[in-house]
């Protein structure tokens, strides 16, 4: 045994102590050994004759036992005797003249004689020999016989070769078959040595990062010998718990920052560096890193920049810290993942148009440069200067579009008769981008034409002859921009005294209805409804013949635009319509025939 005894202090006024006792016995390798019948039980004899022998590859050395008896006894001193020396079971080799060899029945002295253990023991790989256990016999004839291997280790394996087993007389049996299962029952296991390193204290704690002095001694039978004594106290240490407070924020364009303290538990050693891993996939499978050494004159919260990255593209971020014992835990980045980026380009495709007496009405679609991240809104600003420097505004001439999704807006509250400069910036997380003047560049709010109708339809009715010709009310002003939302799903213009600003600042005067027979309309037939009238019944018409319609609207300035197509694509009566894209869209012409 020996005594561990651990104390603060180098006298060991009040130490504690642990003892390791040492073990002395080996747990030794076991086998067992077993002959069966594998043929009918009923058709097929017992075994009752024949040999076996067994393969010992030990040390990658192979050697061969000379034949076992198919009843051979466990043990040399159970090997029986006899007056005729060939029917003697004592074990015996070939190099005996006595010992007579024939592999075949009825076999000769060498493959009749001999215990179990004298058949292993004879084997030039075994020094301590074999203890062996043999059961009696089973119904099959067969025997089991459990193998203790003397030395230490688990170096042995055992396989059966040149099984010859058989029944009394082979003669009678030629159908029947037998087999010898070998098969490991233990492993060897050498007792560990007495010497080494022991984990103190076995239960309870230190206190991690406290110097503990440690000495040891032996002790027997006579009692305790005189202490070791450790040369240098040492602290329990484990590796530091995660870093906190990491926080991840864009740097610039191509970089990171990723913001970190110390954690809250060191491991009970100082902390010597930091390792910060990024990768593009949240399971970290590919990723690239950096360490941070703390040198002296760093002080809490640190900071690494990490460079080179690529625009818009998310990171994944986590950091661990390092002691004299290795790295500790993972901490994952605040927030999870981040993109380098910067300020967006400018909008594209920023159109101005007149709406109303106080009202412009600005169109835009998105940046070609994002700047790296979601555009999250638009800025709006008008002044009546080209600089958009100009102090006589009083009122406030920038508006934010909060839904990156619009993509157009109406500016409300001008004064008739004053030319306004309008432009749009793009904004992200990095701020606002570059503005984009409109085109034109500046207008004077005034009263205009009327938006075009929508939603045009025609139907026979089950008079025959007649027509039924139905509308909506303009929804986008006559510039064709929509007050608010998209083209594809337009917001309503703003409302003046109950007044649609979609009807050019003036109330419409009426809606102008054309019928032909052709589809470019050049000999139409003209009919009119008061404004609030969205519907008309065409009469006296021909049965059976195709008749186009077009729809206007008219204020006192004049009329709107004639709506002579199909909604589609959930666009509004689309005639030869431009998207911000650039694609062209076209309804089909409106058209029915009365019964």
């Amino acid at each position: 045994m020996y005594r561990i005894e651990y104390d603060p202090s180098p006298l060991f006024t009040n130490r504690g102590q642990q003892d390791a006792w040492c073990p002395v016995a080996p747990t030794y390798a076991v086998w067992r050994v077993q002959t069966v019948r594998t043929s009918s039980a009923v058709a097929t004899s017992t075994i009752a004759n024949g040999y076996f022998q067994l393969q010992l590859t030990r040390f990658n050395a192979v050697n061969v036992s000379d034949p076992i008896p198919w009843n051979a006894v466990a043990t040399a001193r159970e090997e029986a005797g006899s007056n005729t020396v060939s029917n003697s079971k004592v074990f015996c080799t070939i190099s005996s003249p006595t010992c007579t060899s024939m592999a075949n029945f009825p076999f000769g002295r060498l493959q009749l004689s001999g215990s179990m253990q004298s058949k292993l023991n004879y084997l030039s790989q075994i020094t301590n020999g074999v203890d062996v256990q043999r059961t009696t016999q089973a119904a099959s004839g067969g025997y089991t016989w459990s193998i203790t291997f003397l030395d230490p280790g688990d170096s042995f394996a055992l396989t059966a070769k040149n099984v010859r087993l058989t029944c009394a007389d082979p003669t009678l049996c030629t159908t029947a078959t037998y087999d010898v299962l070998v098969t490991k029952v233990q492993a060897g296991v050498m007792p560990p040595s007495c010497i080494g390193s022991r984990i103190v204290p076995s239960t309870g704690a230190l206190n991690k990062g406290q110097l503990y002095n440690v000495r040891v001694s032996g002790y027997n039978e006579v009692g305790f010998g005189k202490p070791a004594v450790a040369p240098n106290p040492q602290k329990p240490m484990v590796v530091p718990g995660p870093p906190t407070a990491v926080t991840l924020a864009v740097y610039s364009v191509s970089e990171l920052v990723l913001l970190f303290s110390p954690p809250d538990d060191n491991g009970g050693d100082t902390v010597t560096a930091y390792e910060i891993v990024y990768s593009l996939d949240i399971n970290f499978v590919t990723s690239s890193s950096e360490l941070v050494t703390i040198i002296t004159g760093m002080s809490a919260p640190y900071r690494r920049v990490i460079s080179s990255l690529t625009k818009g593209t998310p990171y994944f971020f986590r950091i661990r810290a390092r002691n004299s014992q290795g790295f500790g835990q993972f901490q994952r980045s605040v927030p999870l993942k981040m993109q380098p980026y910067t300020t967006p380009s400018a909008p594209t495709q920023v159109a101005l148009g007149i709406t109303s007496l106080t009202m412009l009405t600005v169109r835009w679609a998105p940046p070609s440069d994002d700047g790296g991240d979601l555009i999250s809104a638009y800025v709006v600003q008008w002044d009546v200067a080209a600089g958009f420097d100009s102090l006589a505004l009083t009122m406030g001439t920038t508006v934010t579009v909060g839904d990156p999704a619009q993509r157009s807006y109406t500016i409300t509250g001008l004064t008739p008769g004053t030319l306004y400069y309008v432009r749009v910036f793009a904004s992200n997380r990095g701020g606002l981008g570059t503005p984009q003047t409109s085109t034109p560049a500046s207008l004077v709010p005034a009263v205009t034409f009327p938006g075009k109708p929508h939603t045009l339809t025609i139907a026979p009715t089950v008079v025959p002859g007649e027509l039924r010709v139905s509308w909506f009310p303009p929804v986008i002003p006559y510039h064709g921009y929509p007050c608010a939302g998209t083209l594809q799903a337009p917001g309503n213009c703003p409302g003046v005294g109950g007044l649609d600003m979609a009807y050019g600042g003036v109330n419409l005067d009426r809606y102008v209805i054309q019928y032909s027979e052709k589809s470019d309309f050049s000999t139409p037939t003209e009919t009119t409804t008061p404004s609030s009238v969205v519907t008309v019944l065409l009469t006296g018409l021909v049965s059976g013949k195709p008749y186009y319609v077009q729809v206007l609207a008219q204020n006192s300035q004049g009329r709107s635009y004639f709506c002579k197509r199909a909604n589609t694509q959930s666009l509004l009566c689309p005639d030869q319509q431009v998207l911000l894209d650039g694609t062209v869209v076209t309804g089909t012409y409106v058209y029915a025939a009365p019964l």
